[in-house]
């Protein structure tokens, strides 16, 4: 017979291969969900990208941490502060030169480091290394996850759900075991998360949720709860400090949307889970339209079910069905605050681990079959999600993809004009029928009155003012544009939008290739004037001042065009002109 210590030693053996064979297991599968979203690593700045990221010299440079910790993200007119994804958006520009790269490259080491939460967090929750290996593969290939994880501007999303998940599972080792340092990683994550977006305020009241539907009892809940507050509390404090308003920044409204607030949230949630359970759209421009029927009665049997079954259903499926909450409840309540398009992917990261967790805890009762159930699910998300990655390429695939679905969008045209025209601008003159050809398209869906006020005058008065720049761009016989249509063209823009710099560059530039110099300065100035950091204003002005002479100024205006545009190569050579003439 085998003694004490010898059986001990067996035992210890076989727990210690079981451990490495779990983690050998989830490492070839994060190695596969790398490999997946491995294409988007090549991607281009797309969409809000270009303004958010590229063309936005503060968040170019890591080091600066007054700057990067104390502006709101896109500004005091929107209350988004979110310094913590600022400083990972700096870095990456950093470490990427300047290319999309290095924010790719952060953001699909985050989503990773969320899978591995992932599988940590369901087997904190009891359930076997099988299932909880299925629950965390399902969760990382998610269709749904390539917007989030593949598009630049969408860096916030993964970092909140990844701190969201990593936060949970320390918050139930210290529930379990009360751990001090499993409660202070808790806490660190909840408060990354809450730096990252907005949403992440959800992250504590999780927390607490989680000791409800895991049977932890209000008592426990109500011990915890007043050093969760503390930290919301001090978060509160912090954006009332930056945006120097009691309404900490919450009171902005970015996009009017017709209809009932109660009934456009219902839509959104409903539109939501659609997309959730059946992810198959491949445009990330859905509109807020009326409330279709699927959709609504989907979402109406799910509150339905939720209510109903909740007390029989087991601990890890109602985690799971509050991680999908806590995705759709922030888009729902701020529905006036996601502009145009308020139904996108991005916004169910920590839905995809709550559908997941549904599924894993229900083959966590299955007995045979785990490896095949995990193939037969984790084969289609790969191939699902292999077909969307790309779309995240460039700006022109990106949004041709989305005009073949949604061609009479207005916006969706202007995008693709605004593309075509940055490729004339380059360059490519043959661009320039093509984009003026989008923007009257755009114009056509919008109507004729250009003039009238309601939400879309926005997007009137820009498809104006780029068929202005169009009209620079449009080749004639004699291989020079038509300045004095161009200058046409720019008095009736600046005449009915006179707060627009662009459109004051656009009439300094028509009226400097007509030789009215001075005239020419003024406008450009009073571009510089409305929007300081144009740096086709600065460029154009210093060509002016060049040709009046004055070539210290024009060095000035160059190296502020450069700050703001590093990779502005008309600048660049223009002040290695000046620099050879001596003017340093």
């Amino acid at each position: 017979m085998a003694s004490t210590t010898e059986r001990t030693l067996s035992t210890a053996t076989v727990h210690s291969r079981r451990t490495s064979g779990e983690l050998a297991a989830r490492i070839a599968l994060a190695a596969l969900v790398a490999t997946v979203f491995a294409r988007g690593l090549g991607g281009d700045f797309l969409y809000d990208d270009l303004a958010l990221i590229a063309r936005n010299p503060g968040l170019h440079d890591p080091a600066d941490l007054a700057g990067l910790w104390s502006r709101p993200l896109w500004g005091q007119q929107l209350g988004h502060f979110r310094p913590l994804t600022a400083q990972l958006l700096a870095i990456g520009w950093w470490f990427g030169d300047g290319a999309a790269f290095g924010i790719h490259a952060i953001a699909l080491s985050m989503h990773v480091w969320a899978f591995f939460g992932a599988a940590r967090l369901v087997r904190e929750l009891g359930i076997g290394v099988a299932a909880a290996l299925v629950t965390a593969t399902c969760f990382a290939l998610h269709p749904s996850n390539a917007e989030a994880v593949c598009w630049s501007a969408a860096l916030n999303d993964v970092m909140v759900g990844a701190f969201a998940i990593h936060g949970l599972s320390a918050w139930l080792r210290w529930r379990r075991n009360g751990n001090s340092g499993a409660r202070i990683a808790a806490l660190a994550c909840a408060a990354a998360a809450m730096l990252s977006k907005e949403p992440g305020v959800f992250v504590p009241a999780l927390y607490l949720a989680s000791d409800l539907a895991l049977g932890r009892g209000r008592q426990a809940a109500l011990r915890a709860a007043p050093l969760l507050l503390v930290l919301v509390t001090a978060w509160l404090a912090l954006r009332m400090l930056v945006f120097g308003e009691v309404g900490a920044g919450f009171d902005r409204t970015t996009y009017v949307h017709e209809g009932s607030g109660i009934s456009n949230a219902i839509a959104v949630g409903a539109s939501l889970v659609h997309r959730l359970l059946w992810p198959v759209s491949l445009c990330m421009f859905d509109q807020l339209t009326a409330l279709s029927t699927l959709p609504t009665l989907v979402f109406a049997l799910l509150l339905l079910a939720l209510v109903m079954l909740w007390r029989h259903i087991s601990g890890p499926s109602r985690l799971g069905l509050l991680l999908v909450a806590a995705s759709v409840l922030p888009p729902m309540l701020t529905v006036a605050n996601l502009g145009p398009y308020p139904i996108a992917d991005r916004y169910l990261y920590l839905a995809t681990l709550g559908l997941a967790l549904l599924v894993g805890d229900s083959l966590a009762r299955v007995r045979r079959g785990p490896a095949l159930m995990t193939a037969l699910l984790a084969l289609p998300f790969c191939a699902m999600t292999a077909l969307r990655v790309p779309m995240f390429g460039d700006q022109k695939t990106f949004v041709e993809r989305s005009l073949s679905r949604y061609p009479e969008d207005a916006r969706l045209h202007y995008m693709y004009g605004t593309v075509l025209l940055e490729q004339a601008e380059r360059g490519d003159a043959t661009m320039a029928p093509a984009a003026a050809a989008a923007f009257r398209a755009a114009r056509q869906h919008l109507g004729n009155d250009l003039l009238r006020q309601d939400h879309l005058a926005a997007l009137r008065r820009d498809v104006a003012i780029a068929l202005a720049w169009c009209t620079m761009r449009e080749p004639t016989a004699s291989g020079q544009p038509d300045w004095l249509r161009v200058e046409r063209e720019f008095v009736a823009v600046t005449n009915n939008w006179p707060d627009r710099a662009d459109g004051f560059t656009g009439l300094g530039v028509a009226r400097a290739a007509t030789g009215r110099l001075e005239l020419a300065e003024l406008d450009l100035r009073r571009a510089i004037g409305l929007d300081p950091g144009t740096s086709a204003a600065h460029h154009n002005l210093a060509r002016v001042l060049y040709a009046r002479g004055n070539r210290e100024a024009a060095r000035e205006h160059l190296l502020e065009a450069i700050r703001i545009r590093p990779d502005d190569a008309a600048s660049s050579a223009l002040l290695l002109q000046l620099e050879r003439e001596g003017v340093r």
